[in-house]
């Protein structure tokens, strides 16, 4: 999740982004943003599947499904905001879909599930896209803490 929250951190309009997402990022936060906090975003990691069929049983596939939820002040242009943050998030996934750090893969494939947009509170004020992503990645049998990409 750290690689994940590095590459949304760098959404920025100086890094060619069309919003600057990245000035605001979290994980697993638990509470709801503040109107002076948005546009920001909350990266969850929420489903891993773990598969052994294609490796044999050394090695543990995993399917790392992680939603990014986007807030954002809802308004005059909600749904343009909306579509731009969106952009961006799939750009960044985009960068470099094995997530490389220091020269490492950490894995080797991600796929774009979906995303979907609405209104978070009853009040209307805050709205909320969720881009939903699949991270693929190897580790050695019952250590996620050994990753085997290569």
């Amino acid at each position: 999740m750290a690689a994940i929250k590095a590459r949304f951190q760098g959404i920025t309009t100086a890094g060619g982004y069309a919003t600057n997402l990245g000035q605001n990022v979290s994980v697993w936060r638990g509470s709801d943003w503040a109107k002076g906090q948005l546009l920001a975003v909350n990266l969850m990691d929420v489903i891993d599947e773990i598969a052994y069929a294609t490796m044999g049983v050394s090695k543990e596939e995993h399917k790392l499904t992680i939603e990014a939820v986007i807030a954002c002040q809802a308004g005059t242009n909600t749904g343009e905001t909306l579509r731009k943050a969106i952009a961006d998030a799939y750009k960044a996934i985009g960068v470099d879909h094995r997530w490389t750090v220091a020269g490492e893969r950490l894995a080797f494939d991600t796929r774009l599930q979906k995303d979907e947009a609405g209104f978070d509170q009853e009040d209307r004020t805050v709205a909320v896209a969720k881009v939903t992503f699949v991270v693929h990645y190897r580790t050695s049998r019952f250590d996620p803490y050994t990753i085997q990409n290569g």
